[in-house]
Parts: structure tokens; C-alpha cells; sequence
């Protein structure tokens, strides 16, 4: 109950006062530096969003890609760093495995999130290693190809970046454990 409203005011104050116990438990602060740090990290997510909707309202699908990926990669390196992993891999593929390893650590695991994250970076593979086609004839062609999927997927990885954040600002709130020992068990 108390984490369900700690969600439902991150929504407004743009952090989990769980995570900021969190962090500040884990890193030796004081709550204000620590409220400081997630606020700061959150508004850096929000104007990364922001950024990668620029970048394809103007047609620049290239980097609004770069964004996307830059923001998911943080999202889950956060994620892993909170679940204990001192030095998450930073290579895409190695780190969604790594995220996918810590699944049982998530209070709510976004399996299939994750399972579209993955099938994006192959998307987004394919994107950025068409723009020059093979034979000089076909370059108009490739080009226009590229394009079109390089858009495609920049829309699909804007999504997907909406939806891991608003699990970020929901999964937050579990990062603190807390436990009270009771005559005959502990209660979570």
C-alpha cells in the first residue's frame, strides 16, 4: 500500500522516495544528495524521450535511434547496478542478457518489454548497416530502404523507451528492501 503511493507521487514529484533511501542507504548519503541524484537522472531520462521524439519529428531517425539505445542501455544498467552487479557488461546484447539474468530480482518483470527490447536491436542492426547499398546502381534504393526502416524503427524504440521508464518509475519503489521482525516471522 505505502509503495503504491510512493509510485503514484513519483508520478508527479519525478522520484521514488524508496530509491532515494535506497541510494542513499547504498551509497552513504544524505537523503537530499541522493533526492538530488535520482531527480537528476529521471529529468536526464525524460529529456532524452524528448530528444528522440525531436530527432524523428525532423527526420532524423539515426539519432533518435542512438538516443533510444543510449536511454535503454541506462535503464537497465541502473537496473542490474541496483540488483548488486558492481560492473555490468556495457555491450546491448550483453547487458538486456545480463538485465534478463536479474529477472527474479525485479518485483515486476517486464519479460516480454525485454523480449521486444531485443528483437529492436536487431531492428536497429539492420537500420544503421543499410545506408550504403552493395552495387553503386542500387544506392538511390538502399538509401530509400534504409530510410524507411531506419523511421520504423525509431518510432517502435521511442515506444519501447516510454514503456521501460514508466516500469523504472514502478520497479523504483522496490529497490528498498524493507523488513520487520515479528514474534513468529518476518514481515515484508
Amino acid at each position: 500500500m505505502i509503495r503504491e503511493i510512493d509510485v503514484k507521487a513519483s508520478k508527479q514529484s519525478g522520484y521514488s522516495n524508496f530509491e532515494v533511501w535506497f541510494y542513499a542507504k547504498k551509497e552513504g548519503e544524505d537523503l537530499d544528495t541522493a533526492r538530488s541524484q535520482v531527480e537528476s537522472r529521471n529529468a536526464g531520462f525524460l529529456a532524452a524521450m524528448n530528444r528522440a521524439k525531436q530527432a524523428l519529428e525532423a527526420d532524423f531517425p539515426l539519432e533518435a535511434i542512438a538516443i533510444e539505445e543510449s536511454l535503454i542501455s541506462a535503464i537497465l544498467y541502473h537496473f542490474v547496478v541496483a540488483m548488486g552487479q558492481d560492473r555490468p557488461p556495457e555491450l546491448f546484447g550483453r547487458l538486456i542478457s545480463e538485465f534478463r539474468s536479474k529477472a527474479d530480482a525485479a518485483q515486476s518483470y517486464p519479460a516480454d518489454l525485454i523480449i521486444r527490447i531485443d528483437a529492436w536491436r536487431l531492428k536497429r542492426n539492420e537500420a544503421l548497416h543499410r545506408f550504403v547499398a552493395i552495387r553503386p546502381d542500387n544506392i538511390e534504393k538502399g538509401q530509400d530502404a534504409f530510410l524507411d526502416e531506419a523511421r520504423e524503427a525509431g518510432r517502435a524504440g521511442h515506444m519501447l523507451c516510454q514503456e521501460l521508464v514508466d516500469w523504472l518509475r514502478y520497479e523504483a519503489a522496490f529497490f528498498f528492501k524493507v523488513q520487520f521482525e515479528l514474534p513468529g516471522g518476518t514481515l515484508h
